[in-house]
């Protein structure tokens, strides 16, 4: 079993697909960064969907690791499908650095919301399966499910326009839920958009 090739996979951008070896979360921060830079003075709006954690599961550059253990992974296919949990902890080490990375090219006057998708896919639809607090879980209650592992993922918001920030909160959010605050804080009069007697869900 050889060392899983992370470095080869086909971008597409605006219709035209290409061949890349940039590891796709570094891409992906490259992408965001080009884009902010090129705002200049202008208000923008930045929806940016990391792909990583996710499969197929892979050691990412060590360069962007600092856990001895994640630098020591092999890589080899053999080890991710024994060691999965390591590996999703290394990719979401790697996603962390290039979020710090992001986070330096942004505004402080910037509203920034961060959230996760539905939990964690089943690794390889076969045992071990890993759920989001990583415990094992032969019941695959993970991604797809209702259950805790499907939907305790993490929501943060930040910026000039929280009040009282440092608080937290339990209910339950679905990223549709979003959707009203995001162009509040465009400031987009919101009900003034909707035909006579559409209520919003807020």
């Amino acid at each position: 079993a050889g060392v899983q090739n992370y470095r080869n996979w086909t971008k597409v951008v605006n219709g035209v697909s290409s061949n890349t070896t940039l590891y796709a979360t570094t891409d992906q921060a490259n992408d965001a960064i080009s884009f902010i830079q090129g705002q200049g003075t202008n208000l923008w709006f930045l929806w940016l969907a990391f792909s990583a954690p996710h499969g197929p599961i892979n050691k990412p550059p060590v360069s962007l690791l600092t856990t001895p253990a994640y630098i020591n992974l092999s890589g080899t296919h053999t080890d991710i499908v024994t060691n999965g949990r390591a590996y999703q902890e290394a990719m979401t080490q790697a996603l962390d650095t290039e979020i710090g990375r992001l986070l330096t090219f942004v505004p402080t006057n910037t509203d920034i919301i961060f959230l996760g998708d539905n939990g964690s896919e089943i690794q390889f639809q076969q045992p071990p399966y890993y759920y989001t607090n990583g415990t094992p879980d032969a019941n695959g209650h993970a991604k797809f499910t209702l259950y805790e592992g499907g939907t305790r993922t993490p929501l943060f918001i930040t910026g000039p326009d929280v009040v009282d920030g440092g608080r937290t909160n339990n209910t339950l959010v679905n990223e549709v839920d979003l959707f009203q605050t995001i162009q509040e804080l465009a400031g987009i009069n919101v009900a003034a958009t909707l035909p006579s007697g559409v209520l919003i869900d807020s």
